[in-house]
């Protein structure tokens, strides 16, 4: 029994196509958050893991979509609302990259006859990903999965280190989901029994696998050297698989 692990495609539709017709087939896939934002195709990466009805967790940019957009209704109808560059930092993150993704042109006639190009964006498949991000756990553990030496395999968008199992922090905690989320550790802690897979901070050149964790966001968004690469990863086998920013 295997699974494989991919991580951070940020909005990188045709790269993530690529890497995934890498995979073997059969084996089930997860990805450990940050579909959105960076990237040029955020609704297709969405979209794709939505209907392929893919295991998910969600990462911090989900994170600041879904505590940055809203939706309303006037008497002009329905609209969304996103936190500016002064109020919010999903905007300035990607935020911008990932809205435009849900925008179509198209051609309004002037009363002087002439024609000028709009992009409204497509509420109702915004809205739609918008419900189905916020569906996303935290973490999903495989208990079933392990490595040769007994761990299983969890998988959370950055390392669960220090506030897996630790007294006094719930797993429903902010500080449980802020710090699955948001935390920055070069070489974390050991969690008893549990190989943890994540990704959030990008590794130059290659995936950083060990013995009892593995980061595997290879910056697939970057244009440049080291980064630039989106990888996989197949657990319990540990093999990996890259594929290079074809955006």
């Amino acid at each position: 029994m295997s699974r494989i692990i991919l991580t951070d495609p940020h909005g990188c539709y045709k790269t993530l196509l690529a890497l995934v017709a890498q995979l073997p087939p059969g084996i089930p896939l997860t990805f450990a958050g940050d579909l959105i934002d960076r990237g040029p195709d955020s609704k297709s990466v969405i979209e794709f893991v939505k209907s392929g009805g893919y295991d998910c967790v969600v990462g911090n940019h989900e994170v600041m979509m879904l505590n940055e957009l809203s939706f309303g209704e006037d008497e002009k109808g329905e609209y969304y609302r996103a936190k500016g560059y002064h109020d919010g930092i999903w905007i300035m993150n990607g935020g911008d990259k990932c809205l435009d993704s849900y925008r179509i042109e198209e051609l309004e006639e002037l009363q002087s006859g002439e024609k000028i190009k709009t992009r409204p964006v497509e509420l109702p498949i915004l809205k739609e990903h918008y419900a189905w991000l916020k569906t996303l756990p935290y973490y999903l553990e495989y208990p079933e999965l392990k490595d040769k030496k007994g761990q299983h395999l969890l998988v959370t968008h950055t390392t669960a280190a220090y506030v897996w199992d630790e007294e006094g922090i719930s797993k429903d905690s902010h500080q449980f989901k802020d710090a699955v989320t948001w935390e920055r550790v070069g070489f974390p802690q050991k969690i008893p029994g549990i190989y943890n897979v994540y990704g959030h901070t990008p590794q130059a050149d290659k995936a950083t696998i060990k013995d009892h964790f593995a980061c595997i966001d290879t910056g697939g968004y970057y244009k440049r050297k080291p980064y630039g690469r989106l990888t996989a990863l197949q657990f319990p086998e540990m093999i990996v698989y890259t594929q290079e920013n074809i955006e």
